[in-house]
């Protein structure tokens, strides 16, 4: 079975494109193997990622929010949701799960 998890991130403190693309890139480069698809919106200030996720724990909902904090901007709110594939049948019944994350993070500018 393959399990992808489909991630929904507000990100605060984009400003232009060269915000978008940093937080793009970022996550390609951390999560080269696990990335199924990626788009950043700076008109609605969300990432959208659909990555694969396995026992390793290399990338997790966590992880990509950490690293989007690590260059620069806010986590704002995520939204979960988990899609099981298998040989058999293309696509299971999609589950979706709301994670409230609050952080106080300071300091940070462009």
């Amino acid at each position: 079975h393959d399990v992808v998890e489909i991630v929904d991130i507000g990100i605060g403190g984009m400003t232009c494109s060269m915000c978008s693309d940093a937080v793009k890139k970022a996550l390609w480069t951390a999560f080269p193997n696990h990335i199924v698809a990626l788009s950043v919106s700076l008109a609605t200030n969300m990432a959208h990622v659909e990555f694969r996720r396995d026992d390793s724990a290399v990338c997790t909902t966590q992880l990509i929010a950490e690293e989007i904090e690590d260059i620069g901007y806010d986590v704002t709110d995520i939204l979960v949701t988990t899609r099981t594939t298998t040989a058999t049948t293309k696509q299971q019944p999609t589950t979706t799960n709301m994670v409230v994350v609050e952080l106080a993070v300071g300091g940070m500018t462009c």
